[in-house]
């Protein structure tokens, strides 16, 4: 740990601190780090060794940048950047405490955001089946 530590700490350079790792998710592991100028939160989520192997680093922060560009939603976290630390490959967010997704002007747990899309789904499908005709 203190490895993937040290090996972000150097990647995020002197802009930012890292502070402490919150809960993982599944193998993924999230650091928060502190911006050193004005305090600002920055969730570091770093993907699993055996994923962030396969991955060209370069090409993936150009598509994080992409996605955060397309993301225009107000109500949504907007990737910030990505990178590598040492073998690992890491993408960026503001931090937001406890969630991980903004809806309707309060925020929702990923879960809750997931099963209220589920509901939506048909009447997706059903809405471009009508459009077809």
């Amino acid at each position: 740990m203190s490895e993937l530590r040290t090996a972000l700490a150097d990647a995020l350079g002197p802009l930012y601190r890292i502070e402490r790792e919150v809960r993982p998710v599944g193998e993924y592991r999230l650091f928060v780090a502190t911006q050193s100028q004005d305090g600002s939160e920055l969730l570091v989520k770093i993907l699993p060794a055996a994923l962030s192997l396969g991955i060209n680093d370069l090409q993936f922060e150009r598509a994080v940048l992409l996605i955060g560009e397309r993301l225009r939603h107000p109500n949504l976290v907007r990737p910030r950047g990505a990178g590598r630390a040492g073998s690992f490959v890491y993408h960026t967010r503001p931090f937001v405490p406890g969630t991980t997704l903004y809806l309707s002007r309060s925020v929702m747990p990923c879960c809750a955001s997931i099963r209220s899309s589920m509901k939506k789904l048909p009447l997706v499908v059903f809405a471009s089946l009508v459009r077809m005709k």
